[in-house]
């Protein structure tokens, strides 16, 4: 007859319980030993908007996030709904905006452009009432050959839609990913974002550059699933991290300054490394430039593509 050995068998449970809980108690570490979210200090921080939001947390009322864009909000490559980045975005403002009640509500869908998104843009605001938009925009555009712009003439009527409804509004710009690493076209859509958020006043999630820099660590922990393209359960938790400190920072500020269109920033595809900080409540603002963003009117070259890549 069989008799398992239970001390042994005890042991083996008890051993892999203890590598199981330590490996969700610490936050992944990169090969250098830092975070494995911590980015150059010039990637985080928001530097003007999001008005209605401040003053919403100011006098401890409830504000409403609406996430709305593609696949990366939709959340494909997250093992459950839980991992996307809207979700874990909740979860990082209620601990470091102790108190605010801030929900944040998933509007993602995959493989949208960023015209097919903005055909949808006020229906879901209608829905939802947002008091703040995160759009994340440019992937599929992109991959895709769309007309540069075309593109930001779209998502420039939105984001003044938005401001004329007094909702705040945040851009996020495309993943950083292998395939992509040596396209002018791909970074030029990057930069294009870049300007057009910094003409409009608008805080930029500076993802790209994010992603590039955890890439290039010596021994870098994956932010993307196993499509080589779509974010993973890592990547949403830093990119949420990342918005979660940025949001914070602005809220906490003393004053607001003035902004508005016209306001100059630092392009994202110029970035220079800078100190890495950790992606946390301490966060500083990213320093405005002086040089006026340029349009650009040539249509960006398709990025070869596979079925897997859609955003």
């Amino acid at each position: 007859m069989f008799r398992p050995r239970v001390g042994r068998l005890s042991a083996a449970l008890l051993s892999l319980a203890t590598v199981i809980a330590l490996s969700f108690a610490d936050p992944a570490r990169a090969g250098d030993g830092v975070d494995a979210c911590a980015v150059p200090q010039e990637l985080l921080g928001f530097t003007g908007g999001l008005e209605r939001t401040r003053a919403r947390i100011a006098s401890g009322g409830a504000a409403t996030i609406l996430a709305i864009g593609s696949s990366s909000t939709e959340g494909v490559g997250a093992s459950d709904a839980g991992h996307t980045y809207p979700a874990r975005l909740a979860v990082h403002l209620a601990s470091r905006v102790p108190g605010a009640a801030v929900r944040v509500v998933n509007r993602g869908v995959g493989g949208e452009v960023v015209a097919t998104t903005a055909a949808r843009l006020r229906t879901e605001v209608a829905a939802v009432r947002p008091d703040l938009v995160i759009w994340q925009v440019g992937t599929n555009d992109a991959v895709r050959g769309v007309g540069l712009d075309t593109m930001a003439a779209i998502v420039e009527d939105g984001l003044v839609w938005l401001e004329a409804q007094g909702i705040d509004a945040v851009l996020m710009d495309p993943q950083f990913y292998p395939r992509i690493a040596d396209n002018a076209g791909y970074r030029q859509a990057v930069t294009v974002i870049a300007d057009l958020a910094a003409r409009r006043g608008v805080p930029l999630v500076r993802r790209y550059d994010a992603m590039r820099y955890w890439a290039g660590r010596p021994q870098p922990v994956s932010m993307l699933w196993r499509d080589a393209f779509h974010m993973n359960d890592q990547g949403y938790e830093c990119i949420a991290g990342m918005i979660a400190g940025s949001l914070a920072a602005r809220w906490s500020e003393a004053s607001a300054p003035a902004t508005g269109t016209g306001t100059a920033a630092t392009s994202a595809a110029a970035a220079t490394p800078a100190p890495t900080a950790p992606v946390g409540p301490a966060i500083s603002a990213l320093g405005a430039g002086t040089a006026a963003p340029t349009p650009v009117k040539s249509a960006a070259a398709p990025v070869e593509a596979t079925a897997a890549m859609v955003q």
